[in-house]
């Protein structure tokens, strides 16, 4: 068994090489036919040329000898097959080289026809079975020149068959036959296959346009992705739809429910005297159109020298965008496959704005919760903040109110449990009566704020002479100015005018900036002036008192804060008089404000809206006089 094996193994490696070098001539057969993708098609058609050379001589070579020609015929066919195969290798060589001999075929076909004309001449003429070769030379010739050429080498042929007849003198009927059906069906071939190229040149034009169109139509569609932002979307629609169908202007126009955005775009070697009147065009024709003419579709428009095509944006609300190219008349006219590139980008565009729409929805309502939920958050803190004022009010009208109590209760007590003197019994009486009326006071106080921030009170608002209001309240302290050995200055401006208030509110605000001024000035003057500023009557009340120190002048108007320390020099009071003054005042329209400095007194500033001027007010008087 060993021995058979040993005698067979020889035999098994030569059907192993023969397949191997089968298998490598089929790669390199599919290497030239297939070829890098990056030569001109011209030049790929010869590659596939040389690899069905390699095969027909692959194929030639060994039928030689079957065709029963003499030894020198097929010497001299051995011989030229060489030839052929030496004229091969070097347009392989040239090939790979990138050589531009080869770009248009010539040297190739030259080669081609003249070879295998001697190789028929070798094997017996044009009618012997060598005949046959003739056909893919012709088929070659077809295919890379066309009609024209291809009929020139069928020619050439048939010139030298009908010169190799007359040669041989040949002159049968079936002779003449022979040559007529070869150079017929030479004819037919070469026109056939002319026809084919010229079919596969169109559709790989055609295609050719396709890709181009579609890598144009991705390129845009690439470009529509780059922002979210709706007017930069805009623009770009405008000038990538501009571009993808070569136009000279494009405008996108945006409805209602995009913001009524128009954008345009123009070619860059415009002016900008050209740029503007084309936009006014486009502005003039948009203007014209009726929302029913393009409803169903695209149409096409001639104005101002340019051919427009019409598209309607598809979106939620129809036919209220429109998509608008213009070409001037020395381009090309629009044609099928503009329109399908145009419609194909406007679905995408489409999409692409209602994205940038949506995201920019979506931004605004974004914001808006944001400013409500600031709002919220605002809210919330001033809730606290009226909360914690509700507390403390509560908490410093008990004190307020548990004040004054004690002291009655406890007197009261001492008169009703002990026995005092006649003049501890009226200083006791003196102080309950102190108390109770300061008991009222507050509570009145309490009474008023409560009202005036609720807005139960009633306001009756008449137009009042401020300089009468004012005479008055000098007038009304004058006895108390004058018990402290204080002096009160008067002053006011001619005309001051009247106001639109409540008189007995304006009174207690005047009341409380003048009884306020008494309780904290022990020597010197109290001035109550006027003046018009700005449409506004601005009334002041100054004194020559302690001062107000700046950490305290912010706090003033607020409830139940009151200057000095606590426990020493408080001054009594409830602490609301301030906080009631301000806001009658703003109820009136005006504001109210201090300036003071510790040691140098203070000045107490209300505003009321000026209703009409006064004829006659003297400018300055003098009520109350300096105590000894």
């Amino acid at each position: 068994m060993s021995a058979t094996f040993l005698r067979k193994q020889p035999s098994s490696n030569r059907t192993r090489s023969w397949w191997t070098s089968i298998g490598q001539l089929r790669t390199s057969l599919l290497d030239l036919w297939t070829g890098p993708t990056d030569y001109p098609p011209s030049v790929r058609l010869e590659r596939r040329f040389i690899a069905l050379r390699y095969l027909g001589i692959s194929f030639l070579g060994p039928t030689l000898p079957l065709l029963n020609l003499s030894t020198s015929r097929l010497l001299a066919a051995y011989t030229l097959l060489l030839v052929y195969l030496s004229f091969n290798l070097w347009v392989h060589v040239l090939l790979q080289r990138r050589s531009s001999w080869l770009n248009h075929g010539y040297i190739t076909s030259v080669g081609d026809g003249l070879i295998i004309s001697v190789m028929v001449m070798i094997g017996g003429g044009f009618a012997s079975p060598f005949y046959i070769l003739l056909f893919p030379t012709t088929v070659a010739a077809a295919m890379r020149f066309g009609y024209g050429p291809s009929l020139l080498v069928v020619a050439f042929y048939i010139l030298l068959d009908g010169i190799s007849i007359r040669l041989t003198g040949g002159a049968m009927p079936g002779d003449r036959g022979a040559f007529l059906f070869r150079s017929g069906y030479l004819t037919l071939t070469a026109l056939l296959s002319s026809y084919l190229w010229e079919q596969a040149r169109v559709a790989e034009t055609a295609l050719a346009q396709q890709l181009s169109r579609a890598r144009a139509l991705n390129d845009s569609s690439r470009a529509l992705n780059t922002s979210l932002q709706l007017d930069i979307v805009a623009r770009t629609v405008a000038e990538e739809v501009r571009q993808l169908v070569a136009a000279d202007v494009a405008m996108l126009k945006l409805g209602q429910d995009h913001g009524e955005l128009v954008t345009f775009g123009h070619a860059t070697e415009l002016s900008g005297a050209q740029k503007q009147t084309q936009e006014q065009a486009l502005t003039e024709l948009l203007a014209e159109l009726q929302t029913s003419s393009a409803e169903d579709g695209v149409c096409e428009v001639s104005a101002c020298g340019l051919a427009y095509i019409i598209v309607p944006l598809l979106n939620r609300s129809r036919a209220t965008s429109w998509v608008i190219v213009g070409r001037a008349p020395g381009h090309q006219p629009y044609n099928e496959q503009d329109v399908e590139l145009l419609r194909s980008f406007i679905e995408r565009a489409s999409l692409a704005i209602e994205n940038a729409s949506l995201y920019k929805t979506i931004g605004d309502r974004s914001k808006d919760l944001q400013r409500a939920y600031a709002d919220l958050a605002s809210a919330h803190q001033e809730l606290l903040g009226v909360d914690e004022m509700k507390t403390s009010f509560i908490a410093n009208v008990s004190h307020e109110l548990r004040t004054p109590l004690t002291s009655i209760r406890a007197f009261s007590e001492i008169l009703l449990t002990m026995e005092v003197d006649p003049g501890t019994t009226q200083e006791f009486l003196v102080t309950i009566n102190t108390e109770s009326e300061r008991l009222t006071r507050l509570i009145n106080d309490v009474l008023d704020i409560t009202k005036i921030e609720a807005g139960y009170i009633e306001w009756h608002m008449n137009d009042l002479d401020l300089a009468d209001l004012l005479s008055t309240s000098a007038r009304t302290f004058t006895s108390l100015l004058e018990e402290k050995g204080l002096q009160l200055e008067l002053k006011l401006p001619p005309a001051l005018g009247l106001v639109r208030a409540n008189n007995d509110r304006i009174m207690q605000v005047l009341a409380n900036l003048i009884g306020n001024a008494l309780k904290f000035t022990t020597a010197g003057a109290v001035t109550l002036a006027a003046e018009v500023h700005d449409g506004n009557i601005h009334v002041h009340v100054t004194d020559t008192g302690i001062g107000i120190a700046p950490e305290d002048q912010d706090r003033i108007f607020d409830k139940f804060h009151q200057v000095g320390d606590t426990l020493t020099d408080k001054p009594k009071g409830t602490g609301l008089g301030l906080c009631i003054c301000r806001e009658i005042v703003t109820h009136h329209g005006g504001k109210m404000w201090v300036t003071s400095a510790l040691g140098q007194g203070s000045t107490f500033s209300f505003s009321l809206p000026r209703v009409a001027p006064r004829e006659e007010v003297p400018t300055a008087s003098i009520m109350g006089t300096k105590g000894a």
